[in-house]
């Protein structure tokens, strides 16, 4: 990839991140997401956590070749999520917070809450909500979009798996593809309704779950398998 290309590439991540803002103006809003007029099934959200997917798959699987041992692989995912998720924390609690609150800043930071908070830089500890921050919304959520660092964290884990038994591969990735895209396939044919339990959980987490991993998975299958791909990708890469 030279310095010549990489910039597509950043641009698509910037397109990605303005489909998300953009889609969730709309959804705090209470309005119906303008690309559903067009595509009902899919929203600008949706969509750009679909490009960030598969560009993460292609990334991490790329980033896993290179270094071929465990620990650089993980220091370089940590690298790359926990001081920016630090520096995220930290002004919304410190700026964010006591901006949109509710509370005095005595209540506020007295409340153990507001502490709470930096256990999501534990990742799997999420709390998604500050003590009087965002109450007049539609949602009190803040930063509501750290859920996919859970299953960002948990794909990665399955590269790092893949790579140390030695069969992070194009075959074995398209074989997991197909199967999640049958999984999709089969959730969509049969109208699984979102309540339905699988293995004590029901369909809507499962669906979801399915659905950011077969993204994952083809970012990171085109990448094992650039060297078919390449003649495209040379646009992109």
């Amino acid at each position: 990839m030279d310095a010549a290309h990489r910039n597509n590439f950043d641009f698509l991540r910037f397109a990605a991140a303005v489909m998300v803002w953009y889609g969730h103006c709309y959804t705090l809003g209470a309005l119906p997401d303008p690309m559903t007029r067009f595509v009902p099934f899919e929203t600008f959200p949706d969509l750009g956590i679909t490009i960030f997917c598969v560009f993460s798959g292609y990334f991490v699987s790329r980033s896993y070749e290179m270094n071929e041992r465990l620990l650089p692989f993980l220091r370089n995912r940590a690298l790359r999520v926990l001081p920016a998720l630090l520096v995220l924390l930290i002004v919304t609690i410190f700026l964010i917070g006591p901006l949109a609150g509710a509370l005095s800043l005595r209540d506020y930071f007295a409340s153990p809450a507001t502490w709470g908070y930096l256990k999501n830089f534990l990742i799997f500890l999420a709390q998604d909500h500050l003590p009087g921050v965002f109450k007049d919304n539609m949602t009190d959520d803040v930063n509501g979009g750290l859920w996919v660092l859970q299953h960002g964290v948990r794909l990665y884990g399955v590269i790092a798996l893949l790579g140390v038994l030695g069969i992070l591969q194009p075959r074995l990735m398209g074989v997991l593809l197909l199967a999640l895209i049958a999984v999709r396939v089969y959730g969509a044919a049969v109208h699984v309704h979102a309540k339905q339990v699988f293995f004590g959980r029901p369909w809507s987490e499962w669906e979801l779950v399915v659905r950011l991993a077969s993204q994952f998975a083809a970012g990171s299958f085109l990448y094992l398998a650039r060297e078919t791909f390449s003649p495209k990708l040379t646009y992109f890469a």
